[in-house]
């Protein structure tokens, strides 16, 4: 009776240690995960604000729509003064492309939009 107890609690504390282990991996990639998503959003609303400022400067009015598996292109629709363009993502690449892709397009429709509104002063600097 006293060696199944033995064996018992060595299992157990296998299982406990086991545990332990797990759950520190599981933050772990969660901790990781977090950071990787916010560097996508920073790294991507840099290039959709910068790319936006970009137009504006060489005088292309554009917004643009996010598309799944499309081309970048113009999407023959107008509003007011803006083209609206198809901007790609490719839903094979993943959440993290996708996230991307909204995060650069939302950045540069606001910083086009900003711009415009302005009247040209913050763009010419």
């Amino acid at each position: 009776m006293k060696k199944e107890k033995g064996k018992l609690e060595v299992i157990v504390n296998i299982l406990c240690v086991l545990y332990v282990i797990t759950f520190f991996f599981l933050v772990r990639f969660m901790i990781l995960n977090y950071l990787a998503e916010m560097e996508i959003f920073s790294l991507a609303a840099l290039a959709g604000t910068e790319m936006a400022t970009n137009d504006f400067r060489e005088g292309k009015m554009r917004i643009y729509n996010i598309v799944s598996n499309g081309k970048r292109e113009f999407a023959g629709k107008q509003d007011s003064q803006f083209e609206i363009w198809n901007w790609p993502y490719y839903a094979k690449l993943g959440r993290g492309h996708r996230h991307g892709q909204q995060t650069l397009v939302k950045a540069y429709n606001r910083r086009m939009r900003f711009l415009v509104t302005q009247n040209n002063e913050l763009a010419l600097d």
